[in-house]
Parts: C-alpha cells; sequence; structure tokens
C-alpha cells in the first residue's frame, strides 16, 4: 500500500507519534476496520464438491482503518491507513480454513518504500465474527509488532473515503467499491490491540 506524496507537517507529527509510541513502551488502542473496496477482478469461486469442499481464491480487499490510542479521542498513532488483504478460504461444511497475506502501510509511511506491518496467517475457525493476529513492521518498522483483535459490528453503516485508496493502482484489474453487487453487505469490524 504505497504512495507518493510530499511530506508534510502533519505526517511528519503523525510519524513522531507513531514512532515515540510504538518504541517506548506497549500503546493499546482503539478503532474500526472497515471493507471499503476489493478487486474488479472477482476471486475463483469453486462450488462444493462431493466431498461438500467449496474454495474461494484470490479474494482482493482493501480495509480502511481508523484507531486511536486508548483513551485518545482524535490523536491518531501507528494503526490508520489501509490494509491490502489477499486471501483464500476452503470451505467444509460450516468449518472456513483461511490463508491470507495482509499489509498495513501506516498513513505517516505512505510513499516510503518497504515500509509496512505484514501478516501471513493460517487459521481454521467456524466463526469469522472474530478475528485476531499480528502484523510485523517491515523498513522502518523492522522490530515492531502490532496484535490485533477484530469483531464484527453487525448493521453498522460503513464510512468510507469516496475516492479509492492508491493501492489499487498495483492491483491486476483496479478496485471498486465494496458494496452489492461486488459484496453481499458492507463490513465494519471493531478493531483493538496493542502496538509493542
Amino acid at each position: 500500500m504505497i504512495c507518493k506524496h510530499t511530506f508534510t507537517k502533519s505526517a511528519a507529527l503523525l510519524l513522531a507519534f507513531g514512532m515515540l509510541q510504538a518504541f517506548a513502551d506497549t500503546m493499546p488502542y482503539k478503532g474500526t476496520a472497515t471493507l471499503c473496496f476489493v478487486g474488479a477482478i472477482p476471486p475463483v469461486v469453486k462450488h462444493a464438491d462431493e466431498d461438500g469442499v467449496s474454495k474461494v481464491s484470490n479474494l482482493v480487499s482493501l480495509y480502511y482503518i481508523q484507531t486511536a490510542p486508548a483513551g485518545a479521542v482524535s490523536s491518531p498513532g501507528l494503526v490508520n491507513g489501509w490494509e491490502l488483504l489477499t486471501s483464500d478460504m476452503v470451505i467444509t461444511g460450516e468449518e472456513y480454513r483461511l490463508d491470507w497475506t495482509g499489509v498495513l502501510t501506516p498513513t505517516a509511511y505512505a510513499g516510503t518504500p518497504g515500509t509496512a506491518l505484514e501478516e501471513m496467517a493460517s487459521i481454521e475457525t467456524k466463526d469469522l465474527s472474530t478475528l485476531s493476529g499480528t502484523w510485523q513492521g517491515t523498513g522502518e518498522l523492522i522490530g515492531t509488532r502490532v496484535d490485533y483483535v477484530l469483531t464484527i459490528i453487525p448493521d453498522a453503516k460503513p464510512e468510507c473515503p469516496s475516492e479509492p485508496p492508491p493501492q489499487c493502482t498495483d492491483i491486476e484489474g483496479g478496485c471498486q467499491p465494496a458494496e452489492p453487487p461486488a459484496v453481499r453487505e458492507p463490513t465494519v469490524y471493531d478493531m483493538s490491540g496493542v502496538v509493542y
């Protein structure tokens, strides 16, 4: 999730705040993760075979993440920006096996090569309403770890930027808003965790 832009004073303040919080000690945070855009090329779907196994491959999602340190109302921290998530799913009965790569480019680091928080994960679950994981820092963020817990907010109204994120230019075919018919329903997660 990289874009080119000039380094502004506000970005410098954001960078300084995020770095101080990330490296001084642990920083709890809270906010939301909203599915705002999806890849324009639909995922490959293989419907259930005789074994009852369905597969979804190359599902591309872009989540708009907005959080603040616990107790702060408007001060943004490190866990803000766009996450580009590419995932595969195997569905057997009521059980899901998910494999994904998620790359969050914090707003303060947009435009800096190789700096992101990324995760490669594989989980099995029967409940997709709650997920958890860990991003590891790259580039200037090496040594930073961000744990997160996501819990879906039923009937939440998504608040998404109208302009697609810069990451859309890196996706084959570009992206489109995450709204019907591209997705069944918008998804908003309550998000909380700790930056280490």
